[in-house]
């Protein structure tokens, strides 16, 4: 009836705009019955659904995932592209019957730039967290410089004061050695300040 007609345009309409890579393949040998435009521009127009997946061992674990339950949900892959290069994906599907047939309806996200954008995240807060770390322990150091200067003014106070004083021959390098190392001291401190 014109119901009907009018629900294959809605459908023919809405798998033509569709912008999700989707496709429709044959269990068995993995033909592809359908293609969505989008997922013609992501995997190329090849007849096999195998061809998808980089790596057999992933389309081995997907099929076994896939095949108790009729249904994957978001399964890390490796993808080929249309022009041949591999690229990190998400496969979704589900297992239906079509025309006395098992088919899959699979769709295949293509992650390049979220995974890139998750790395540039990652690496950010890592150069914040140096940063923090960085800034905490200038921080410390600055309070025990702080912590320092008191009683390094009163070493270098009373060794000045010493100097002043008749030494005995043996004692006076001695304390000119204090009072040099009491400056020294003095000096590192300003530094860190």
């Amino acid at each position: 009836g014109s119901d009907e007609s009018e629900l294959e345009e809605i459908m023919s309409k809405v798998l033509q705009a569709c912008p999700t890579c989707l496709t429709m393949s044959r269990i068995g040998d993995g033909q592809i019955l359908y293609r969505s435009p989008a997922a013609k521009d992501l995997l190329g127009n090849g007849f096999n659904s195998l061809k998808h997946f980089a790596n057999r061992m992933e389309r081995g674990d997907f099929l076994a995932e896939l095949l108790p339950t009729a249904r994957v949900d978001d399964m890390k892959i490796t993808a080929k592209s249309a022009d041949g290069s591999d690229f990190p994906a998400a496969i979704s599907a589900r297992l239906i019957e079509y025309r006395g047939e098992d088919v899959i309806v699979a769709t295949i996200d293509d992650l390049t730039e979220r995974l890139a954008s998750e790395a540039e995240i990652e690496r950010q807060e890592r150069q914040l967290f140096q940063l923090e770390k960085m800034s905490a322990l200038g921080e410390m150091l600055s309070g025990i410089a702080h912590e320092l200067n008191n009683p390094l003014s009163v070493v270098v106070g009373n060794a000045h004061l010493l100097l002043e004083e008749e030494l005995a021959d043996e004692i006076r390098p001695r304390v000119e050695k204090m009072t040099t190392a009491a400056e020294r001291c003095v000096r590192i401190v300003r530094a860190f300040l």
